[in-house]
């Protein structure tokens, strides 16, 4: 048995400080009072001890006997430069002399960013850019290249692949760790495809957790913030003798999600016969759904009309107003985020361990692409497996996802304007031709756009409108192509490396 304490220059114990047998996974963490307490084989002495806290330089100390009063005294390191990575070369390796630019947050940085999500708060880091869709849904990229879907940059929980497979989407932390079990956060900047794969073309950002058998005990965290926030989180650790330890790590989160509400005119790159923001004729707004352009004037000479068209009107389109994101999400704006991550390791050897785990993730959002989605109980399971040496490993995995109601909002304001307006003598008849038929009638008995646009508006179906809550509700819960806007992924990938 070695026991001892782990205090500064000055004599203060450090809490929390690490202690490793050198060589081994047998290590525990210092108490309150720094003191520590390890089962060591003295059978081939000497036993090295590898002492480390943050932001104070690693120390080992040989032992060539059991020792009850072992004291390691740590000098503080202003330059960080014997941090220790493993993820630019999977080897540990000092972070100066990694082959990449790699940022790394320790447990105490993590616990110290202030915003709900853990990547939001890498953006006041070098180099990395977030893209937020919504509260919840963010997207991390580095060396520039920023976009929604970040393709390029893969996301890691302790070297298992977190990412949509179905969707090729990298969730924010809605399936990464609580932050209450987050060890440290390593960021590659730049190519890492040779380990990680053709899809870390600008890096990796790797979490990794908190080990069951260095950190024990039970720790809770709630927060709480504007747009009703409530951030609630708690893990608890345990050994179970000398082999075994597990950890049960619980998240939930709620707050009320923001909603997109840019109303200029789309770029004419993407809607080609769009109008300026605010015509008598409509236009199509940036996040205004179901404003879709029907009727054209014509802008042909042989066409008989076009005599009687005003030049300034030929060849233009009129847009329908359209439906915002408040509208079509309802009452169902809440952003939740909920994940249980329970695991268990067990030492086969001193050097050899194996960890079984499964995560339970599932979250409530809006994500932008090419379109915009509500993902609505999104969620993924994650069963994962590793057995690691100090130079070698074998990890496998089993990850399914699923859309849970999650639905495309472009396609449920579409859908609902080219539904059947259910009239009797006109059976044919959809909100959308209702109205551009009640818009021309205005018009050429007006001459007035501006009449003609408040004319039609009034005959499209309105949110307060039961008939739209029935169609709102139909259309979502529709996964079929054409009519139905439900997003239905669900895919089930199986993987294994070494």
């Amino acid at each position: 048995m070695v026991s001892g304490v782990v205090q500064t220059e000055a004599g203060e114990p450090l809490p929390g400080a690490t202690v490793f047998i050198k060589g081994t996974f047998i290590g525990n963490s210092t108490d309150r009072e720094g003191k520590f307490q390890l089962r060591a084989d003295f059978s081939a002495p000497p036993v090295v001890l590898s002492v480390s806290f943050v932001g104070y330089e690693t120390r080992e100390v040989s032992l060539a006997q059991p020792d009850n009063a072992v004291q390691v005294t740590l000098k503080l390191n202003s330059t960080l430069t014997s941090e220790v990575i493993a993820s630019a070369s999977r080897v540990q390796e000092g972070i100066l002399q990694a082959p990449v630019t790699v940022e790394k947050l320790n447990t105490q940085q993590v616990e110290r960013i202030p915003t709900a999500d853990l990547q939001v708060g890498l953006n006041h880091y070098k180099g990395i850019d977030v893209n937020s869709s919504s509260l919840l849904m963010n997207s991390l990229s580095t060396r520039g290249f920023n976009s929604a879907k970040s393709e390029r940059l893969i996301q890691l929980t302790d070297y298992f692949d977190t990412q949509s497979p179905s969707l090729n989407v990298n969730a924010g932390n809605l399936t990464g760790l609580p932050e209450l079990d987050v060890e440290s956060t390593e960021i590659i900047h730049g190519p890492a495809s040779a380990l990680y794969g053709a899809n870390a073309f600008n890096g990796v950002l790797l979490l990794n957790s908190k080990d069951p058998f260095v950190t024990e005990g039970l720790s809770v965290r709630l927060r709480g913030g504007q747009r009703s926030l409530l951030d609630g989180q708690f893990r608890y650790a345990k050994k179970l003798g000398e082999k075994f330890a597990f950890k049960v790590v619980g998240f939930y989160l709620t707050a009320d999600d923001w909603l997109a509400d840019n109303y200029s005119a789309s770029s004419t790159l993407i809607e080609a016969r769009n109008n300026p923001e605010g015509s008598a004729l409509g236009y199509d707004a940036v996040n205004r759904y179901g404003d879709v352009g029907g009727y054209t004037f014509t802008n042909d000479p042989a066409s008989p009309a076009y005599a009687t068209t005003p030049a300034a009107l030929r060849g233009k389109t009129v847009f329908m107003p359209g439906f915002t994101e408040k509208e079509l999400v309802a009452d169902a704006y809440k952003a939740r985020s909920l994940k249980i991550h329970p695991s268990l390791s067990y030492l086969l050897t001193s050097s050899v361990k194996m960890t079984v785990g499964f995560n339970y993730n599932r979250g409530t959002s809006s994500y932008q692409s090419s379109s915009r989605y509500r993902f609505k109980e999104f969620g993924t399971n994650q069963l994962h497996g590793e057995i690691k040496g100090n130079r070698w490993f074998l990890r496998g995995q089993s990850l399914q996802d699923f859309g849970g109601q999650s639905y495309d909002l472009g396609f449920l304001g579409s859908f609902i304007q080219t539904s059947s307006t259910n009239n009797a003598s006109r059976p044919s008849e959809t909100y959308a031709s209702r109205f551009y038929e009640t818009y021309l009638t205005k018009f050429q008995a007006t001459g007035s756009l501006e009449q003609a646009q408040a004319a039609a508006a009034a005959t499209q179906l309105q949110p307060s409108d039961p008939r739209f809550q029935e169609l709102r509700t139909r259309i979502i819960n529709d996964a079929t192509p054409g009519t139905g806007a439900r997003l239905n992924p669900s895919s089930l990938l199986n993987e294994g490396n070494a």
